[in-house]
């Protein structure tokens, strides 16, 4: 028989437990009334993740399956590598929101190219009847068209191609000169001949990001051209332009620029001026989008200019297939076709017809 002491000790042992389970249950309770409550107790293992869908929102799941943890996974790099991507895309809609002001306008009206440097924006924009672009490609070589090149009324040359040497082939006259941001130094560093040897020089358009003409080098140094060089007009492409020719680089290939990963190039901006100022086009030079393609043995070079260098069709390959930061040089001229059709563009050395 157990003493009447040991009987009140049990009876004590079981009281306290039983107002422990009544906490513990008052305390769940209590909880699952009060949701906005911060937990006092912090679970060992986790519940729930965050992961960012499709749009972008940060959504509460359960833990993740390792299918569902690869999805994510290739989610997260997708948004990484395309950051540069959103970050256009949200450049956009800030000009849309906020339009730029400082804007000089083209013949047809349109606020289309920015002042660089000194202001210009007051002088006479170029105006031209007959234009001739000629392509830094190695097809210009001992093609003869020098002559026939100057009789053009302006002539547009790309990035910092020279003519000094190669007269009979690409001509003496300069009129514009298209060139990329990258493309600045090389100008700078070859001026006497590229700039001080060229007096029927009116224009240099430079091409490039947004931020590269506000941030670094590229201000104080377009600032000393036009100081140095106050006959010629700098400009950069407005946003409104890079828009139109993102626009038309998609209508014309069914591809959508930034989400292909590519940059459009000095020629293509060349060509969209030359249909703003120029009312007949002749371009030297450039091949159509299936040249490689007929010709694969082809070993004309890249550049007329530029020795040692590989040759056109294993550039352009080259291009077409890297993923980021390449031109697509030969789905580019899918554009410039489909422009001859409603513009007075013709192709020579190759003929495209």
């Amino acid at each position: 028989m157990l003493s009447v002491a040991r009987v009140k000790k049990l009876g004590g042992m079981f009281f306290i437990a039983f107002c422990f389970q009544y906490m513990i249950l008052f305390y769940v309770f209590a909880q699952s009334t009060a949701p906005n409550q911060k937990h006092k107790l912090i679970p060992r293992h986790a519940t729930t993740k965050d992961i960012r869908g499709p749009t972008y929102h940060v959504h509460k799941v359960d833990p993740m399956s390792v299918s569902m943890r690869e999805a994510y996974e290739s989610r997260r790099l997708l948004v990484e590598s395309n950051r540069p991507r959103l970050v256009s895309r949200r450049e956009i809609i800030e000009e849309y929101r906020n339009p730029s002001s400082t804007m000089t306008e083209s013949p047809a009206g349109s606020k289309r190219y920015i002042p660089l440097g000194r202001q210009t924006s007051g002088e006479e924009f170029l105006s031209c009847g007959t234009c001739a672009l000629v392509s830094n490609s190695g097809h210009i070589t001992h093609s003869r068209r020098g002559d026939e090149i100057d009789e053009a009324e302006c002539v547009f040359r790309l990035n910092s191609a020279p003519t000094v040497g190669y007269e009979l082939d690409v001509g003496r006259k300069t009129t514009v000169r298209v060139i990329s941001q990258e493309g600045l130094s090389e100008l700078v560093a070859n001026a006497s001949t590229l700039l001080d040897n060229h007096p029927s020089l009116k224009n240099v358009f430079v091409h490039g990001s947004e931020h590269a003409f506000s941030l670094g080098s590229i201000p104080s140094v377009m600032g000393r051209l036009s100081s140095k060089y106050p006959r010629v007009g700098f400009y950069r492409p407005s946003k409104a332009l890079d828009g139109e020719a993102d626009a038309e680089f998609e209508k014309h290939t069914g591809k959508q620029r930034l989400s292909s990963g590519t940059e459009l190039s000095t020629g293509l901006y060349a060509l969209m001026i030359m249909k703003d100022v120029c009312g007949e086009i002749n371009v030297y030079g450039m091949v159509p989008e299936d040249y490689c393609r007929l010709h694969p043995n082809s070993n004309i070079p890249y550049s007329y200019y530029k020795k040692p260098v590989l040759p056109e069709c294993m550039m352009y390959e080259y291009h077409e297939n890297v993923d980021q930061g390449g031109k697509r040089l030969m789905t580019e001229r899918r554009v410039f076709r489909n422009w001859a059709k409603s513009s007075r563009i013709s192709f020579h050395d190759p003929s495209w017809d």
